[in-house]
């Protein structure tokens, strides 16, 4: 006994876990029990003026109030039932407490909203499941108005206007893209995807706000094109050999934030208005705890509801950039 006492015991946890979070790009929205969340939108007529003679002849035109609502039915989300027992009949030790210990429900079941934003707006099939079209595609301009991204007023010289919220690598090799990196050309190509759309929306300019999600071993991307050997011949250079994950450019400062849960070769810029809603009631929210104690076990189980929505005009707030031409770049089929 005295020889086990004397010995120092170091517990290793072998699961790594990674932090990051989509939720920057939805708005979280807190529904009382009985609140159903529902999308109402409609679209404004714009009015023409005309030159007129001193006999009037003005044109007239009815308005029409046109409308589509969308209702989003709340879901359930439960982690796995965890078993363990409660006590140990030799040691008297608290097995239950050292069973708990084993396992962190809270994280699991915010890492498993995280990873169900991401596939929302990814699309496709992931672990099995169909996520539908995503978010990551080219603007619906024609058709039925209401199903439109937007409605360009007759006046905009839609040339000007962002056709996709995807930018390829293709149309990064435009700026000179060359290489398969995270590179400035990156940075340009958001800012004007941003300034393709100054001075339209009602609500105010899109904006970046400088955060970038990037595949954590893609981060240094922007450190290998500055040559450290000799004169620094930029501020921006030198900016990056100071820092490569926090760099000022454009006027603004961009902070790259690396994870390893994002796939190869893309990463997600952070604006400024959300892309969609996320609902939640916590007033239904619970964790189940059901103890057997003549079976010396106790099972625990956490639930919550919530719901994801996203509506056609709030696609252009959101982008992925394709930074690579590898086979499979930016896309996710698995992230348990």
């Amino acid at each position: 006994m005295h020889a086990l006492q004397a010995l120092r015991i170091e517990n290793i946890d072998l699961l790594i876990k990674a932090t990051y979070s989509f939720g920057y790009m939805f708005e979280t929205i807190t529904l009382k029990p009985d609140e159903q969340p529902m999308i109402d939108f409609s679209y404004m007529n714009p009015t023409n003026v005309r030159w007129a003679g001193e006999d009037g002849g003005v044109r007239s035109v009815k308005a029409t109030k046109a409308r589509r609502q969308q209702f989003f039915n709340m879901r359930e989300l439960h982690s796995d039932t965890f078993n363990y027992p409660m006590r140990d009949i030799n040691l008297g030790t608290s097995v239950e407490a050292a069973a708990q210990a084993t396992v962190d429900l809270a994280w699991d079941l915010q890492h498993k909203i995280n990873t169900e934003q991401f596939n929302f707006l990814q699309g496709g099939t992931i672990n099995g499941m169909n996520y539908g079209t995503g978010i990551y595609f080219p603007f619906v301009t024609a058709g039925t108005l209401l199903n439109r991204t937007f409605i360009a007023h007759p006046s905009i010289q839609t040339a000007n206007l962002p056709t996709t919220n995807l930018i390829n690598y293709t149309a990064l090799q435009v700026y000179g893209q060359t290489d398969n990196a995270m590179s400035f050309y990156v940075l340009q190509a958001i800012i004007d995807y941003c300034e393709g759309f100054r001075g339209v929306f009602r609500d105010g300019d899109l904006e970046p706000t400088g955060l970038i999600l990037v595949p954590s071993s893609e981060t240094s991307g922007l450190l290998k094109r500055v040559n450290p050997v000799g004169t620094i011949s930029t501020k921006v250079g030198e900016t990056v050999l100071n820092s490569f994950t926090q760099i000022e450019y454009g006027g603004r400062v961009w902070t790259l934030l690396g994870t390893p849960v994002l796939p190869k070769g893309a990463c997600y810029p952070i604006l400024n208005k959300k892309v969609g809603n996320f609902y939640v009631k916590p007033s239904l929210d619970f964790e189940d705890v059901t103890s057997h104690k003549l079976k010396n076990y106790e099972e625990r189980t956490t639930v919550k509801v919530m719901q994801l929505a996203q509506i056609e005009p709030w696609r252009p707030n959101g982008l992925k950039v394709v930074y690579s031409n590898a086979a499979g770049a930016g896309t996710v089929t698995t992230n348990d």
